[in-house]
Parts: C-alpha cells; structure tokens; sequence
C-alpha cells in the first residue's frame, strides 16, 4: 500500500515536470528568421503616377498625405490618377502596366465622383504602356484587364458626417472580404475632408424637435454635435483603419472663406 502511494504521488510530478519542458521547448523554437520578418512586414511603397508625390512623398502603410486647395485646383483629379495607378495590374498577357495591383476604397463625399473620367485615365495608361512597349493585346484582353482593375475599387458616398462616420465603421468588413480575397486595399480616398464644414456649422447649435413626454434637461434643445467631436471621432476611425489593414490615406481639403470662428 505504501509503494503504491508513492507510486502514484510521484507520476503526476514526473507528467508536471515532462510537460513543463516540452512547453520549454516549444518556447524556444525559431518562429522565423529576420529575413523572413523582413519579407513579411516589409510592403514597397505606393505608386501613384503623380511625379511630385512619388518623388518626395513614397507613400507606405499610414501615411497621410492632405492635398489643399480652391475649387478647381485639380485635387479631385489627383485622387483619380492615384487611383488608376493602385488599381492596374503590374503586368498582364506580357505587358507591363506599371500598376500596384491593389484594392481602393473612395469616399465621395462632395458628390463628384466620375466614373467616366477614371475610364479616360486608366484607358490613357493602359494605351501608353502598350505604345511603349510596342504591343497590342486583343480586345478580349483590354476588357480583362478593366473588369479586374475595376473589380478591386470600391466606392462609398456620403451626405452627412454622421454617414461618414458609419460608412468607417462599415468598410472594415469590407478591407477583410478584399484582403481574402487577394486584392488588399493600400489605398483609402476620401474627397473632401472639408465638404459637411457648414452643415456641421449649422447643425451645432440646431434645435432638435420635441419629444412628447420628455422631461426638461439644462442641455435640452441644442443639438448633441460639435465639430471637435465629429472630427476626432473621424481621426480615430481612419487612424484604426490605417493601422489595421496597412492603408495609405489621401485626402483632399477644399479652402474655405468665412467669418472668422
């Protein structure tokens, strides 16, 4: 009787210790080596085919690059030339595009999204790369290359800041489903920053209806938004965004005239 409990004491203490190296052991395993750290975290930057942002500004995973100016500066246009530039093949039956390969997301907020204009770009390019490398793909293959192209392009319009700030909530479903699917979006657009400026300015101090029933508060009657608010809620979203899914942001910022506060 004593052997045995003895026996059986000390099995458990011998598995404890048996597990407790193997555990050990595991531990110690190489999980990789730096090279294949590097290979994986490494992502080249962004081509956009805008030779002054190429140039002074690679954009890599959360870079945030605003383009500011009056109306008709051209910053929408900017934001379609980016896009063609990610959105186009690298290469694709023997021609080499030049493209990233790599899904957008565009959020038109002042409504001015053209679709068409895009199709005059990404034609213009595709023409290019042909000419100079002195190829001409059959027609099957030019509508292969615009359905895959426009395949990795995804647009989100907006009215309201409030619409902005679901849409942010709601796209990341949306990176995810374009990551599996192997056309990861580098590239967020959003046009423009500054286009709910007044509705938001108007709506701060708005009245809001009354409520049958309700009681009387101190802070009833003034419209739950600020500026400060709405905007840093925004900043938060896209700096989760960014930091998540390994996104370049480019925004555009239209210059706006008024009283001063």
């Amino acid at each position: 009787m004593k052997r045995t409990s003895c026996g059986a004491a000390k099995q458990p203490a011998e598995s404890f210790q048996t597990i407790a190296e193997q555990d050990l052991v595991e531990f110690l395993k190489r999980d990789e080596s730096a090279a294949e750290l590097f290979g994986r975290a490494y992502i080249e930057p962004l081509h956009t085919g805008v030779f002054f942002i190429d140039r002074h500004l690679p954009l890599r995973p959360n870079i945030v690059l605003e383009i500011c100016g009056p109306s008709g500066s051209a910053k929408s246009e900017l934001l379609l030339q980016a896009a063609v530039a990610c959105l186009l093949p690298r290469t694709y039956g023997g021609i080499s595009y030049g493209g990233n390969e790599a899904g957008v997301v565009f959020f038109d907020l002042d409504g001015k999204f053209d679709m068409l204009r895009l199709m005059q770009i990404m034609e213009w390019r595709m023409s290019e790369a042909q000419s100079a490398q002195q190829q001409q793909p059959t027609r099957q293959q030019t509508n292969q290359v615009y359905e895959q192209s426009l395949g990795r392009l995804r647009v989100m319009r907006c009215s309201t800041s409030f619409q902005l700030l679901a849409a942010l909530k709601g796209v990341r479903p949306i990176l995810k489903g374009m990551q599996e699917a192997g056309a990861a979006a580098r590239l967020l657009l959003v046009d423009s920053v500054s286009a709910f400026y007044w509705m938001d300015r108007a709506a701060r101090n708005a009245p809001l209806p009354p409520q049958a029933g309700a009681r009387s508060l101190p802070h009833q009657g003034v419209a739950p938004m600020t500026l400060q608010s709405v905007h840093a809620s925004l900043a938060v979203h896209l700096r989760e965004i960014l930091h998540r899914y390994r996104c370049s942001l480019l925004v555009t910022v239209g210059a706006i005239r008024g009283e001063a506060g």
